[in-house]
């Protein structure tokens, strides 16, 4: 272990006991965070409660993701991040946000706000609703409300400088909403079938890749493999995490959603 990460003990309501995080936060006096309003294709939108992610080292972040790889128990994750890390003040920066296939292969969306607050749980919420997404649907605010750390509710947050409604706008939403609404309704087996065949999963433009390897470095369960130089998924070890998506240099990488889903959730 190097001096700038340590091992932190979580409070007793997290689901994670121990959390391999950076030093340097944890030696300063306040935590303030500023984060982008943003989709994401994972956990369908990113601000306040999962910008702190960037709080675990990355050979950790693959780690996690590959021990997670179902979005609750990931947002699970990042609420035990926020809840161990406790920022001071949170800031979300949606002068111009991003929409479509974010976090980071999307498009720029101005919207002309920025949101800021103690509490990093409700600005999510209104991060949310200004994009024009039910808070509820957040992965992140539903395991918030489930632990009782806010209610998910617009009308519950008291605003102070301009009328949050004059900023709404609809953003357009990432390609990778799940397909769990098979789970519990069906037998197991047939839930995997569906889940292989019917899930988003990347798909690479050898047009655009550089073969710089990227994708298959930051793959947690190494489903990639470079053939000529060219990355290759195995779809049946891919965890759908789409770390390959967000992290691609060339934004080589797509997300391909089967076209019986897409009429389902449009």
């Amino acid at each position: 272990m190097t001096a700038e990460q340590k091992i932190f003990l979580t409070p007793e309501n997290c689901m994670i006991k121990k959390l391999n995080m950076i030093k340097p936060p944890f030696e300063c006096d306040k935590i303030i965070t500023i984060s982008k309003l943003k989709t994401h294709g994972m956990a369908l939108y990113t601000g306040a409660v999962k910008v702190l992610f960037g709080m675990i080292p990355g050979i950790y972040k693959a780690e996690y993701h590959l021990k997670m790889p179902d979005i609750k128990d990931f947002s699970n994750l990042l609420v035990d991040i926020c809840e161990t890390v406790k920022p001071h003040f949170s800031i979300i920066d949606g002068i111009v946000g991003m929409e479509g296939d974010g976090p980071t292969a999307g498009v720029p969306k101005k919207t002309g706000l920025i949101l800021a607050s103690f509490n990093p749980y409700y600005l999510d919420v209104a991060g949310s609703y200004v994009m024009g997404i039910n808070p509820e649907d957040v992965p992140t605010v539903q395991r918030a409300i489930e632990r009782n750390l806010c209610t998910g509710r617009i009308d519950d947050i008291e605003f102070e400088g301009e009328n949050i409604n004059n900023f709404i706008l609809k953003y357009k939403l990432p390609n990778t909403k799940s397909v769990n609404f098979f789970r519990g309704r069906v037998p197991k087996r047939v839930e995997e079938f569906l889940t292989y065949y019917l899930s988003p999963r990347p798909v690479f433009q050898y047009d655009v890749c550089i073969g710089c390897n990227r994708c298959h470095d930051v793959c947690p369960p190494k489903a990639i493999k470079m053939v000529n130089n060219k990355p290759h998924v195995d779809y049946k070890t891919c965890i759908r995490c789409f770390c390959c998506h967000e992290l691609c240099p060339q934004k080589a990488v797509k997300i391909h959603r089967n076209k019986i889903i897409s009429r389902f959730l449009k």
